[in-house]
C-alpha cells in the first residue's frame, strides 16, 4: 500500500496508467464524471457577465480569462439553463455580446468579434468619417495625439503633420489626449472636418520629477520615466516597495515571485532584469540578504523582497527611468533604475498622524472535488482487480476464466469503517495582517524634521509562515547658514520570518520533500494522522503533511542606514556643490531543524544548521551642478561628479546532525554529527565619473547628453 498515490477525482488518476489496457475503463468512467462536472445550472435575471462567468468557475473547472479593455463583463445578462455543457451555455449567452471564445483543456479565452453578414454592413453605413487636424495654442500640429470614442470605437493617433481620419457612430463623443495637455471632447453627427486645439496643462508640465542626481519638470524630459505616486495606494497589505508597483506604472512588469509573506515581488523594466534601487540619492541592494540551510535540504533562498527594512508608508513618490535616462548611473542600470524619495519634514507645527489597519486573510478555495475515503478505497480495490485480470491473461483481458483468487487490497469492513482526514484544513487557516504607523513631522525655515514609525505583522494562510517588522525613520534638514544645508536620514530595522514550506519539490528531492500544500493534496485522506504505534503515518515517499508542520525555519534580519548629505551655495541658485555619504549594513540569522520523528527526503532523522550572514554597502559621492537661463532663450544645466563605492559582505553555516529534539541548536556540541561548517567572504570597490547637461532653446527645444565612466576594482571573492 505504500506505493499507491492518492487519486484526484477528476482527471489526474488514470494518467500515468494510459499504456495499460486496462485504461480504456478506467478512462471512460474519468470522462464520465469529467462530463458531469462540467455541466451547469442557471438562472439569472439581470446580473453582470462577470457574475455569470463566475458562477460557471465555482460548477465546473473551467477558468475563464479575458482583458477588460476587449471584453465588457460588465454588460447586464440574462439566462436560465438546467444542467446543460458550457459551450452549449456559451453559445446562447455570448454570440449576442459580439463575444467569442476559445475553449483550451480548462481554459476558455474569450476576446471581442465583429458583427458578422448583414450586422456589419449595416453598422458601416451607420457610420460618419471624421477628419482633421490637432494642434497646441501656437497652431503647431501635435504628433500621437490619441483619438478615441466614448463607446469604444476609434482607437487612432495623429500623424507626423498633426491629421486623423476616424470612422466611428454618428452621436459618439470623441476625446483627444495628449501627455501634457488637457483632454478634450466632441460630440460627432455627420461627416465632415473637425480641427482641435489643446491646451498646455500646466500642472502636468511643470510636474517637478526626479532623475539621476537631481530634478527637472515633466515638460523638458527627453528620457521615458514613470512616477508613480503613493499617496494614491492603500498601503494596509504592503509588506514591501516592490508590491507597490504591481500594474501601477508603464513598461514595468510586476509578478509575485513567492507567495509567503513579504515573499518576492520580480520586478522587470520592459522585459530586462532586475532593476537597481537609489533611496533618496544612495545606491542600495536589490536583492534580500539571504542565509542558506546548509546540508538539511530545506531550500537555500526563500525568496524575499529586497529592501525589506523599508516601510512602505514612509515613501513619497517613486520613479521608474527607463533606456537613456538610467544611463548616469552606469554599468549596473543596465536594466533600469528605480529612484525612490522618502517623505520629509515640512514647516510648520508639529503634526503627528497614526494610521492603522487590520485585515483577515482568508485561504483559497481550491475547488478540487477529491475522492472520499471509501471511494478511494474501491477505485483502488477495482483498478488492482483489473491489474490482476491483465496480469494474469484471464478474461477480459484474455481467454481464461477468472479464477477467484484476487484478493482486495482494502477488506469490505476496513472501506465500511473508514474516516476522512482534511489533511488541507490542518494545513491552511485564515491569516491576517496588522499595519500600525505613527508619523510626527514639522519644523521651521532653519529645520524641518520627519520622524516615522512602523510596524507590520502578517500571519498567512499557511501554517508557519509569517513575518513582522518593526522600523524606524527619521530625516532632518538643517539650515545651518545661508549658504550651507545639511541633512540627515536614518533607517533602523528589524524583521522575523518563519519560512513556511509550500512547494512541491524542495532542493530537487522531487516529492520526497515536499512542502506541507503540496503534501496536504496529495495524501491519501483514508490515512490518519498517526498509525497503532502512536506515529505519523507514511505514505510513500510523500511526508506526512502535518508532520511537516514541525520543521522549524526561521530568519531573523536586521539593518540600520545612514545618510548624510551636505548642500553648499557657490553662487546662490547658479553654481552649487553637493557631497554624500552613505552606509548601509545589514545582518541576517537563520534557524533550521527537522525532528526526529518526521519522515522528510526519505529518513528520519534530526537534522539541523544555523547561519549568519552580513553584508554592507558604503557611498561616497561629490558633484557640482551648475543652473543658469542666458537672454531669456538658453537653459543651461549640468552635473558633474564622482563617487567611490565599496561593498562587503561575509557569512557561515553549520550543519549539524542527530541531535536531541528538545535542545535542537541550543547546545551543538551535544549533537552526534557530522558537522559540515562552510563560510564565504567577498569585498569590491567601484569608482566612477559622471556628467551630464541639458540645453533647453526657446523653451521648446531640448539637447540632453550623459556620460559615464565605471572602473571595479575587486579586492577578493570566495564565495
Amino acid at each position: 500500500m505504500e506505493n499507491l498515490a492518492p487519486i484526484p477525482r477528476h482527471r489526474s488518476w488514470y494518467g500515468t496508467l494510459r499504456q495499460n489496457v486496462i485504461v480504456f475503463l478506467l478512462l471512460f468512467i474519468g470522462l464520465s464524471a469529467n462530463a458531469a462536472g462540467n455541466k451547469v445550472t442557471l438562472d439569472v435575471n439581470n446580473v453582470t457577465l462577470e457574475n455569470v462567468l463566475h458562477s460557471i468557475e465555482q460548477q465546473t473547472s473551467y477558468r475563464f480569462f479575458y482583458s477588460k479593455e476587449t471584453v465588457n463583463v460588465d454588460v447586464p445578462v440574462s439566462i436560465k439553463v438546467q444542467d446543460e455543457a458550457v459551450p452549449d451555455v456559451l453559445n446562447k449567452l455570448l454570440p449576442k455580446l459580439n463575444i467569442g471564445y476559445v475553449i483550451d483543456k480548462q481554459q476558455i479565452a474569450l476576446n471581442n468579434v465583429r458583427p458578422k453578414g448583414n450586422d456589419t454592413e449595416k453598422s458601416k453605413n451607420q457610420t460618419v468619417k471624421i477628419t482633421g487636424t490637432v494642434t497646441d495654442h501656437q497652431g503647431d500640429p501635435l504628433i500621437g495625439v490619441s483619438i478615441i470614442g466614448n463607446n469604444g470605437s476609434g482607437g487612432v493617433t495623429t500623424d507626423i503633420d498633426g491629421k486623423y481620419s476616424i470612422e466611428v457612430p454618428p452621436g459618439t463623443e470623441l476625446t483627444f489626449s495628449y501627455v501634457g495637455f488637457t483632454p478634450t471632447s466632441k460630440k460627432v453627427t455627420a461627416t465632415g472636418n473637425l480641427d482641435i486645439t489643446l491646451q498646455e496643462n500646466s500642472q502636468v508640465l511643470d510636474e517637478v520629477v526626479v532623475i539621476g542626481y537631481g530634478t527637472t519638470t515633466r515638460k523638458n524630459l527627453t528620457t521615458s520615466i514613470s512616477t508613480v505616486k503613493t499617496d494614491k495606494i492603500s498601503k494596509a497589505a504592503n509588506s514591501s516597495v516592490q508590491s507597490m508597483l504591481l500594474g501601477r506604472a508603464a513598461g514595468v512588469q510586476a509578478s509575485v515571485g513567492s507567495t509567503q509573506p513579504g515573499g518576492a515581488i520580480n520586478i522587470s523594466i520592459r522585459g530586462g532584469g532586475n532593476p537597481i534601487y537609489v533611496i533618496d540619492g544612495v545606491v542600495m541592494p536589490n536583492s534580500s540578504l539571504e542565509t542558506g540551510s546548509g546540508e538539511t535540504g530545506l531550500p537555500d533562498n526563500v525568496q524575499r523582497s529586497g529592501l525589506a527594512g523599508l516601510n512602505p508608508g514612509d515613501i513619497e513618490s517613486i520613479e521608474v527611468l527607463k533606456d537613456a535616462s538610467a544611463a548616469i548611473y552606469g554599468i549596473g542600470a543596465a536594466d533600469g533604475v528605480i529612484l525612490i524619495t522618502t517623505k520629509k519634514g515640512a514647516q510648520g507645527k508639529p503634526k503627528i498622524t497614526y494610521e492603522g489597519s487590520f485585515s483577515i486573510q482568508k485561504r483559497y478555495n481550491y475547488g478540487m472535488d477529491r475522492l472520499n475515503s471509501r471511494e478511494y478505497m474501491n477505485m483502488v480495490n477495482i483498478f488492482d482487480k483489473e491489474k490482476y485480470l491483465l496480469n494474469n491473461n484471464q478474461y477480459p483481458y484474455g481467454n481464461i476464466a477468472y479464477d477467484g483468487k484476487w484478493t482486495p487490497v482494502f477488506s469490505q469492513n476496513q472501506i465500511d469503517a473508514a474516516t476522512d482526514t482534511d489533511w488541507l484544513g490542518h494545513v491552511l487557516k485564515t491569516g491576517h495582517i496588522h499595519n500600525h504607523s505613527v508619523t510626527v513631522n514639522g519644523g521651521s525655515e532653519k529645520i524641518s524634521y520627519y520622524l516615522g514609525l512602523n510596524y507590520f505583522d502578517e500571519d498567512g494562510v499557511v501554517h508557519n509562515s509569517g513575518m513582522q517588522r518593526y522600523s524606524l525613520r527619521t530625516n532632518v534638514m538643517a539650515q545651518l547658514f545661508p549658504f550651507l544645508k545639511l541633512t540627515t536620514i536614518v533607517n533602523l530595522n528589524k524583521n522575523k520570518y518563519d519560512n513556511a514550506l509550500v512547494g512541491g519539490d524542495t532542493g530537487n528531492q522531487s516529492d520526497a520533500a515536499a512542502g506541507y500544500l503540496w503534501a496536504a493534496q496529495h495524501y491519501p485522506t483514508y490515512l490518519p494522522v498517526y498509525d497503532n504505534m502512536g506515529e505519523y503515518t507514511i505514505f510513500g515517499r510523500v511526508p506526512n503533511p502535518i508532520a511537516t508542520l514541525n520543521i522549524k525555519d526561521q530568519s531573523r534580519q536586521s539593518s540600520w542606514y545612514v545618510n548624510f548629505a551636505a548642500d553648499v551655495d557657490i553662487i546662490k541658485k547658479i553654481f552649487t556643490a553637493r557631497l554624500v555619504y552613505g552606509f548601509n549594513n545589514e545582518s541576517a540569522r537563520r534557524t533550521s531543524y527537522i525532528p526526529s520523528d518526521v519522515y522528510w527526503g526519505l529518513v528520519k532523522k534530526s537534522r539541523g544548521s544555523l547561519g549568519y550572514s552580513e553584508r554592507q554597502y558604503e557611498t561616497m559621492e561629490g558633484m557640482l551642478n551648475f543652473n543658469k537661463k542666458f537672454w531669456n532663450a538658453l537653459d543651461v544645466s549640468a552635473v558633474v561628479g564622482m563617487g567611490r563605492y565599496v561593498e562587503k559582505g561575509n557569512g557561515m553555516t553549520v550543519s549539524y546532525q542527530n541531535a536531541n529534539d528538545m535542545i535542537q541548536d541550543a547546545n551543538l556540541s551535544a549533537a552526534d554529527g557530522p558537522f559540515v561548517p562552510t563560510s564565504y567572504k567577498y569585498e569590491n570597490e567601484k569608482r566612477s565619473q559622471f556628467a551630464r547637461a541639458n540645453l533647453i532653446l526657446f523653451d521648446k527645444y531640448v539637447l540632453a547628453a550623459t556620460l559615464r565612466r565605471d572602473g571595479t576594482d575587486k579586492f577578493f571573492d570566495n564565495k
